[in-house]
């Protein structure tokens, strides 16, 4: 398993709800750690996320910036 780190922006009007269950459904990917804050109108945030490969991370990355709302999705890799 491998460990990333996602950094996210978005608006107040999405529900984080949306944004974890985005990350869940891609098969063999967990939320490890979730960490936001508000700030305006906005909710910025980081993500820590464990795949079981390569592939599934950035399947998390194109779905996530895919969804309309979304600001903001920086990916890092690897974070241990």
């Amino acid at each position: 398993m491998s460990t990333y780190q996602i950094n996210v922006i978005y608006p107040n009007t999405i529900s984080l709800y949306k944004i974890t269950s985005l990350v869940e459904s891609v098969q063999g990917t967990r939320i490890q750690h979730i960490n936001f804050t508000s700030q305006g109108k906005d909710l910025v945030g980081t993500l820590i996320v464990e795949t079981s490969d390569r592939s599934g991370f950035a399947s998390v990355v194109r779905l996530m910036r895919a969804s309309n709302g979304l600001l903001s999705v920086i990916e890092k890799q690897n974070v241990a």
